[in-house]
């Protein structure tokens, strides 16, 4: 017989390499295995084939290595004395960008809204998931990117990152293809409640605080993660210097209690404390105007003149008959328990589970206008609350020593921001739109500066904010598929502003 001559091209599978591959005699053949600079060739049997490696001429990649692969059940070969084992983990591809936000111990950063700039201007922007993570996918490859963390500050501090690790700071370069971990400088930050919050000699929180509470609680919430809360009471100059102390400190210890719905450390004041007068009927008569029926109306009809009248008596008796307890129309125990409970559920007054709270009253050692004695100050009548991330530092001693505490000008050196809780906040409409000038629904909308907010657009592509404390905002939307936008505008205290 005859031989035939050529070639013969045929899909080798690994199971056929592994059991022998039957040959005919006179033809050149060639096994298309993939991995060896040709293109893999899929085993019908295998599932898809693999995307085609990069030859030595693609630019930007580095030249695959003609080597057998290792099958899915081998090892590979052991690591020989003297060198490193195989490392598990993949280098990241040159066209993606992961970077970890860690605090200075070394937690991953949750929830920290960013923003990327690509080289050719285009920008995509995200939040962090629990890992702390950013990771961005199909970038030019070793692009040179710029990273912003609109709510943040870049602080500058002497002490130097943790070794492996870069400092943030506003427009960071990072470059596709690398992993860094970014380190960021603990924030602090200020907020005042002044004025006619408390009256004269008492602990009561006034309703007039509850938008300056709310206000703090958006505070809060801009910041996440591991929080620390100082609350630092302070008097005017009436009266001594030990009760100043003790009126502060109770103070203090009122709004801590409000602020986590600690509702029997409530009712305890109004038996009266050592500093601070006991509550009684004017401080229901606050909660019943404050409070609402079924029917929307306040529970009480009258004002507050801290008197059992007829208006009052109804007012307890509609409560107790909403609250399930006995319409008696006089206060007791249970009925004031029932109050407070209801006063502290009011919308958005409360911090979250957990929260880690410090109360440390300061007297009249740290006045905002300076007086001489006796003088009735309203700005002096204040409580300021700090926002630290991790630990209160340096800590609050048990007791304001004469003079003033010298960690309270540690605190204020500290805080990059102070917020006036009196202050009526802003509102923002912000709408998201497509080149063509068409609404986007669905799109999320990152409001940035002294309170951060998300929110996603309706069907008329319009994003809504409330609670917007006055100062310089970035406004930063993004939605799948498109890439992000943002634009900068001053919210005025008490004003609505609109974005587009």
């Amino acid at each position: 017989m005859g031989q035939e001559s050529g070639v013969e091209e045929r899909d080798v599978s690994k199971e056929e390499i592994k059991a022998g591959v039957e040959l005919r005699a006179g033809h050149k053949v060639t096994l298309i295995i993939g991995g060896t600079g040709h293109p893999a060739v899929a085993d019908p049997g295998a599932g898809p084939a693999a995307d085609p490696k990069p030859g030595p001429d693609t630019p930007g990649q580095t030249p695959a290595q003609p080597s057998d692969p290792a099958q899915p059940d081998d090892p590979g070969p052991a690591p020989q004395p003297g060198k490193p084992p195989r490392p598990e983990a993949a280098p990241t591809p040159h066209d993606a960008l992961e970077a970890t936000l860690l605090s200075a111990a070394g937690a991953p950063q949750k929830r920290i809204e960013w923003e990327i700039a690509l080289p050719d201007g285009s920008k995509r922007a995200g939040r962090t998931g629990d890992d702390g993570k950013i990771h961005l996918e199909n970038l030019p490859p070793n692009a040179q990117c710029t990273l912003d963390l609109p709510d943040l500050d870049a602080e500058q501090t002497e002490a130097a990152p943790a070794a492996g690790r870069v400092r943030y700071q506003k427009d960071l370069a990072l470059q596709a293809g690398t992993n860094p971990q970014v380190e960021l400088a603990p924030r602090v930050r200020s907020a005042k409640l002044k004025g006619l919050h408390f009256e004269t000699a008492k602990t009561f929180l006034l309703p007039g605080a509850m938008k300056g509470i709310r206000t703090l609680r958006a505070l809060y919430q801009t910041f996440g993660g591991d929080l620390s809360v100082l609350i630092s009471g302070h008097t005017d100059t009436q009266g001594g210097a030990e009760l100043n102390r003790g009126l502060s400190d109770e103070r203090a210890d009122s709004i801590a209690r409000f602020l986590t719905d600690d509702v029997d450390g409530w009712v305890k004041f109004y038996a009266g404390q050592p500093f601070s007068n006991p509550w009684g009927v004017r401080e229901d008569q606050h909660m019943l105007l404050t409070l609402r029926d079924g029917g929307g109306a306040p529970f009480l009809a009258g004002g507050v003149d801290g008197a059992l009248g007829p208006k009052t008596q109804d007012a307890y008796r509609k409560f107790q008959g909403e609250k399930g307890l006995n319409p008696t129309g006089l206060p007791n125990r249970d009925t004031r328990r029932a109050l407070v409970t209801a006063y502290m559920a009011l919308e958005g007054t409360s911090l979250p589970p957990g929260a880690k709270l410090a109360a440390h009253g300061c007297g009249f050692t740290r006045l905002a206008v300076q007086t001489g004695p006796n003088v009735d100050e309203p700005e002096n009548r204040r409580v300021e609350i700090y926002l630290f991330e991790g630990e209160v530092t340096p800590p609050p001693r048990a007791k304001c020593i004469a003079g003033g505490c010298p960690e309270y000008p540690q605190w204020l050196a500290r805080s990059k921001d102070t917020v006036d809780l009196d202050a009526p906040p802003g509102t923002l409409a912000a709408t998201v739109v497509d080149e063509g000038g068409n609404p986007i629904a669905g799109a999320g909308v990152h409001v940035s500066g002294l309170v951060a907010q998300d929110q996603q657009t309706g069907a008329d592509g319009v994003a809504s904010f409330d609670a917007l404390v006055a100062g310089k905002y970035k406004v930063i939307a993004d939605k799948e598929g498109f890439t992000a936008a943002d634009t900068d505008l001053d919210i005025a205290s008490g004003g609505a502003a609109a974005a587009t």
